[in-house]
């Protein structure tokens, strides 16, 4: 086993991390990121007090604390993803779709930001560019991501072929990507209005 020093500002946010994803301890959690900014405050405590603070729906504070970031690094794929998600969050999306571009540009890569601007798109209403990103992300052809995706479009602008693609997604449930597999169709179903 490593032994590694509780006072590091870097441990203390990897602590705050286990209390906040793995045992939803509110309190724990902001114990660690204090601790963190007492020994040093790092832009990753700016990141975790910003996803702390959405997830508590407190989104005018997770603003305050990733415009900090984004000062620090104007420049971090994170910063401008986790931006662009308080506005998502807010049904901003026209704000969202310009930090999930920039964080795309920064990183090329991050997966994570190709689900929410492809949804942000379809959900501003700008159908015709949703399309356009699924058919051209950078992922194989099979990618749930990209068939959900572009289902998800058809269900807003040709419901009846938007049906019959669903199966798609249906023979996915099962396998290594049934989470995936399933958020694709609870929002395609959704989308189709489908309450079942």
């Amino acid at each position: 086993a490593i032994d590694l020093d509780d006072s590091l500002a870097e441990v203390q946010i990897h602590l705050s991390y286990q209390s906040f994803l793995r045992e939803w301890d509110f309190p724990g959690t902001y114990q660690h990121l204090q601790k963190s900014f007492e020994e040093r405050p790092t832009v990753e405590y700016y990141q975790m007090m910003t996803s702390v603070l959405s997830a508590e729906g407190n989104l005018r504070a997770a603003h305050n604390y990733i415009d900090t970031a984004l000062q620090i690094d104007p420049f971090s794929a994170v910063n401008s993803h986790l931006k662009g998600f308080l506005f998502y969050l807010q049904e901003q999306y026209t704000p969202a779709i310009q930090y999930f571009e920039k964080s795309l540009v920064l990183k090329p890569d991050n997966h994570v930001s190709f689900v929410e601007l492809g949804l942000a798109y379809l959900l501003s209403g700008d159908y015709g560019r949703a399309r356009a990103f699924y058919e051209q992300l950078p992922l194989p052809e099979d990618n749930l991501l990209v068939v959900g995706g572009k289902i998800m479009v058809d269900a807003l602008t040709e419901p009846d072929r938007a049906r019959e693609g669903l199966w798609q997604l249906e023979k996915a449930m099962g396998g290594p990507q049934t989470d995936q597999a399933l958020n694709q169709l609870l929002l395609c179903h959704t989308l189709l209005g489908n309450k079942e």
